[in-house]
């Protein structure tokens, strides 16, 4: 590389960013004209102004940090460590909403319970009228543990009731914890109108007062209706 002088200034931690980029391991060390002829050569004919220098000099042995980022890359490139970081990031992905983590884990409830979380004053201002709130009405979320068999269950016969009443599943499954793609298997031929969503993070679940799954949730004009099944009563 090309000897370069430099004016001392005590706030910079260039030697601590060499022993960094020299740490680096594999990675060959080769001059940056190797790559792209006429970078850092003198001799290439253009016009260098040099300015006198003011105070103490040292000489710079540091590498090119551009150079050495180049090369780097390059490295990681060749020996394939760019493509197998991305597979595994793919994979860490994949497996993230395969089978979310759940914020909790909630028991399976052992009696009906049947309630109503009323809405804000705030919003019962905006006065909705009953054909406003028609589709609002039909909007329904079931909430299961995907790892539970039963609970996979019972979100397939509650489709499968509305569905014969209606033409068509429209309710929503809401996953606190478990593996989608048991649920879509478990779901059949509704997988492919029924949306699965994930509450990991428990938003929904506290916002409904979740405590014992499943759970069925209805938006109506008054609020939330939310109604907790005890699994073998509805066997």
């Amino acid at each position: 590389m090309t000897k370069r002088l430099l004016p001392s200034l005590s706030f910079l931690l260039l030697p601590l960013m060499a022993e960094t980029a020299l740490a680096m391991p594999g990675a060959p060390m080769l001059p940056l004209a190797h790559f792209a002829p006429g970078c850092g050569d003198l001799s290439a004919g253009r016009a260098v102004i040099l300015h006198p220098a003011e105070g103490p000099v040292y000489e710079n042995d540091l590498p090119d940090w551009a150079e050495v980022l180049q090369i780097t890359v390059m490295h990681y490139e060749s020996s394939g460590e760019f493509e197998r970081r991305r597979q595994k990031t793919v994979s860490d992905m994949e497996a993230a909403l395969e089978s979310p983590r759940g914020a909790v884990k909630l028991p399976r409830a052992v009696r009906k319970d049947r309630r109503v979380i009323p809405f804000p004053e705030e919003l019962k201002r905006f006065d909705l009228r009953m054909s406003q709130g028609d589709d609002l009405q039909k909007k329904v979320f079931l909430l299961i543990d995907g790892d539970d068999e039963a609970q996979r269950r019972w979100a397939k016969t509650v489709l499968d009731e509305e569905a014969r009443r209606k033409g068509i599943a429209a309710a929503q499954v809401v996953l606190i914890s478990g593996k989608r793609s048991l649920v879509l298997k478990e779901l059949g031929n509704h997988a492919a109108l029924v949306r699965v969503l994930l509450d990991q993070g428990g938003q929904m679940r506290r916002m409904l007062g979740v405590s014992a799954l499943p759970v069925r949730a209805a938006f109506s004009l008054e609020g939330w209706k939310v109604e907790t099944e005890a699994l073998e009563e509805h066997a």
